[in-house]
This record gives C-alpha cells, structure tokens and sequence, in this order.
C-alpha cells in the first residue's frame, strides 16, 4: 500500500519533468541495415537464433553466457552481411557514412544497445562500411570533412571504443591517404 502511495505521488508530481533532452544530433536513422534486419526472410532465423534452447552449451567464464545462441546469432548475422556487402559499392561516400549506426552518446547505460543478431549487423555493417571508403578514390574522400560532426556517436559495440563522426570522418581521411592506389 505504502508504495502504490509513493507510485502515484511520483506521478502525479510529474517526475518525468527530470528526463534528459535527448541528443538532437543523434536522432536514431533507419538504415539498410535496419532495412535488411526487419525482411521476412530474416525475421524468423533472427527469432530462432535468439532463443535459449535446452541443449544449449552455456560458459561461466569470465562471466555467464550461452555460447550455443551466440554461434546461432553469429551466423544469422552473417548471412544478413553478406547479402548487404555487394550493395555498398553502389553507394557514395556521403550514404555510406549516413549508413553508419549511431548512438546517444557514451554511456555506461546499456539498455538501449543493440545485441544478439542486430548487434553483430552493425557492427559488421561499421567494419565494412570503413573498408568501403578506405577503397575509394581520394577524389571521393572530398566529402568526408563536411559530414564530420562531433555531437553524434556511432555505434561501436557494448566494449568499442567511443566514435563521434568527426574522429571517424578524420581517420577515414587521414587513411585513405596512406593507402597507396
């Protein structure tokens, strides 16, 4: 009773007044690999790969995880990256970087990640999409400082390091360079 009391006062006060803005630079984007992540053909591998099974081989080091799932997803995954591969070369530089997945910011709030299949999606799709750029000509690379932004965070993975789109827009500059053509 005493806490259903404390619930609707919280309420009633209107605690919601305390809720950060989010980042307006970080507006989450629906990119194709969202777009791929959400087909038919996907959606039904994605929901059986993520599902504890009781076979399952689990580990408890370094901490608990079932690994069975963790191959399931990763192959799914896998399968969602290739057949996203061949579509990055049509694309320029500007949409490849606008491709890229982004996050609030760093923060030690892990809520919002993504994980299992999607999480391997776009971090594969990160990896891909610099390998991508790092392929095109120095012409092309033109673009890259005017998408430089240092208010939006791109998603790295749960232990990545911490991105804006400027660090990424200055070391795809700065590689490209050193990559002989």
């Amino acid at each position: 009773m005493r806490t259903t009391f404390i619930m609707f006062a919280l309420l009633l006060c209107g605690c919601s007044a305390t809720h950060q803005q989010a980042n307006p630079h970080a507006v989450p984007q629906y990119t194709f690999f969202d777009e791929a992540l959400a087909k038919p053909e996907y959606t039904n591998a994605i929901k059986q790969a993520e599902r504890d099974l009781p076979d399952d081989e689990w580990a408890d080091k370094p901490f608990r995880q079932n690994v069975s799932r963790e191959k399931r997803e990763y192959q799914v995954a896998t399968n969602i990256s290739a057949a996203i591969e061949p579509k990055l070369k049509q694309l320029s530089v500007t949409e490849l970087v606008r491709s890229l997945k982004v996050e609030s910011g760093p923060t030690v709030d892990v809520t919002n990640f993504p994980s299992g299949v999607a999480e391997n999606v776009y971090l594969d799709g990160f990896e891909m999409i610099k390998k991508e750029i790092q392929s095109r000509p120095k012409k092309e690379m033109e673009v890259l400082p005017g998408l430089a932004d240092g208010r939006v965070w791109l998603f790295t993975g749960f232990q990545g390091p911490g991105e804006t789109l400027a660090d990424f827009a200055r070391m795809m500059s700065l590689t490209n360079h050193m990559i002989p053509k």
